[in-house]
């Protein structure tokens, strides 16, 4: 089964604009979770997802010139544009990265990776029981399940937030 690692950023943050690519010490937010993932192994293919608007042109720009493959899709349909990323770079499952996790745990996100292929489950997550916080989220979904979702839910809140059908079914 190959897994990807999937940034997930856009430019147009509500609470604070710009967020990706604002720097923090010597290089901008984006550049660090690439970082990370990178850290997760080299086994694993990172890409950044953006939105298909000129407004995230930028994120393209920097996450291609950091060597890293970018995937353009559906602004708010996350759901929709992760599936087709799977499918673009032939990914049976994907790590879910949010673009501002800075500090994501790239040995947590291995691990799970590791429980989806062991156990088989369609979403390896350590969030269903809170115990890590808020920031330290980690989702493994399979493609498989991802196209289920998109042919079982139209609900705008689903669709953007991923995983939240997988929770609520």
């Amino acid at each position: 089964m190959k897994v990807g690692l999937i940034i997930f950023s856009r430019l147009d943050s509500n609470r604070l604009p710009g967020k990706a690519l604002r720097s923090i010490g010597d290089r901008p937010l984006l550049g660090h979770v690439i970082s990370r993932a990178r850290r997760v192994g080299t086994d694993y293919e990172v890409v950044v997802a953006t939105s298909d608007r000129p407004i995230d042109d930028p994120i393209a720009e920097f996450a291609g010139g950091q060597g890293v493959a970018v995937f353009r899709g559906a602004t708010d349909d996350c759901l929709a544009r992760a599936s087709a990323c799977a499918e673009t770079h032939g990914f049976d499952a994907i790590a879910r990265i949010c673009g501002d996790r800075a500090f994501f745990d790239p040995g947590l996100v291995k691990c799970l990776i590791g429980e989806l292929l062991t156990r088989k489950v369609d979403l390896a997550t350590n969030i269903v029981e809170r115990t890590f916080p808020v920031g330290a989220s980690v989702e493994i979904v399979t493609l498989d399940a991802m196209r289920r979702m998109l042919a079982e839910t139209d609900d705008a809140f689903e669709r953007e937030h991923m995983t939240t059908y997988i929770y609520r079914n």
